[in-house]
């Protein structure tokens, strides 16, 4: 079996957001220094007993419903004070190569996260799904997005492989890069698109809808762009009502077909994480210094 042909094996990320961009990000970031061992995600708490973050700015709290827009300016204000959090991520989107697209998921998939450097590590926690772990530290390991299968080839053990930001989307195992991961990116993304799309855009508050599992409701915030601006024309984010936590964002199509649901929970911004965070097994930080060479680099 051809070496390019892991790929089909790599990990998938997504992100929620309002549309895809249409060119690939670009990541550069200097390594930081040592670490420490990462907080269980099992043990952090249920997402409505943690603030979002506290406000900083000074600025009032618009109004979902009066002021949608100004409450996604600010909702992305607060996100870019949230330096580093752990959650839970459940993922469910249309993906794959061409003609073979379909729904693939629910997955669900304990993430720890860092602002700066950008840095995502994800784990898949259902046993019968073919991702076990993967990690991405801005400007590290050559700027390559590691991971490793849940299980090898031929009845071998898994072994681990770097490939870049956009292979993943290229080979249809993504929607979105990794880069895009993160409550601040999935606000920034949504307002780009309505700032693009001006005054052919729409944005508006729906009400309150009830979330399972939760104790309380979310704010519904619908984006409707024409197709020219965003794969996903509409979309629809859920904002806890009293954290003001994102806890579900959900993409359709131009047919109003879905097209992802991505859901947000167990959020813990209490936590302290390093670069030993986001190593995978096998790794350790001395083993960056190597990474631009050897053959786990599947698409140099």
């Amino acid at each position: 079996m051809p070496r390019r042909m892991l790929l089909v094996l790599m990990i998938a990320f997504a992100t929620g957001c309002a549309g895809q961009e249409r060119q690939p990000p670009v990541a550069t970031a200097p390594p930081v220094g040592e670490t420490q061992a990462p907080t269980p995600p099992s043990a952090v708490p249920p997402v409505a007993a943690v603030p979002a973050a506290p406000d900083r700015t000074g600025s009032p709290r618009p109004d979902p419903a009066t002021d949608p827009r100004g409450y996604l300016r600010w909702v992305r204000a607060q996100y870019a004070r949230m330096e580093q959090y752990t959650l839970t991520f459940e993922r469910t989107e249309r993906r794959g190569l061409g003609f073979f697209k379909s729904m693939r998921g629910p997955e669900e998939i304990r993430c720890w996260y860092r602002r700066e450097p950008f840095s995502i590590r994800m784990e898949w926690v259902d046993p019968e799904i073919k991702y076990g772990a993967s990690s991405y530290v801005r400007g590290q390991f050559n700027d390559r997005v590691r991971f490793i299968p849940r299980h090898g080839l031929f009845g071998l053990p898994p072994t681990l492989t770097r490939v870049s930001l956009q292979t993943p989307v290229t080979w249809g195992e993504a929607r979105y890069p990794v880069s895009d991961f993160g409550f601040e990116r999935a606000v920034e993304k949504s307002l780009d698109v309505i700032r693009r799309a001006g005054d052919r855009g729409r944005l508006t508050y729906v009400g309150r809808e009830a979330i399972p599992g939760l104790d309380a409701r979310a704010h519904v915030l619908r984006i409707e762009v024409p197709a020219e601006f965003s794969d996903t024309p509409r979309a629809e984010l859920l904002f806890h009502e009293q954290t003001d936590l994102l806890v579900v964002n959900r993409l359709f199509n131009g047919h109003g077909q879905p097209e992802a649901t991505y859901r947000y929970r167990d959020v813990n911004p209490q936590v302290a994480l390093h670069d030993a965070d986001f190593l995978l097994d096998g790794e350790t930080l001395e083993s960056e210094v190597a990474a631009g060479s050897g053959p786990a680099d599947e698409d140099s």
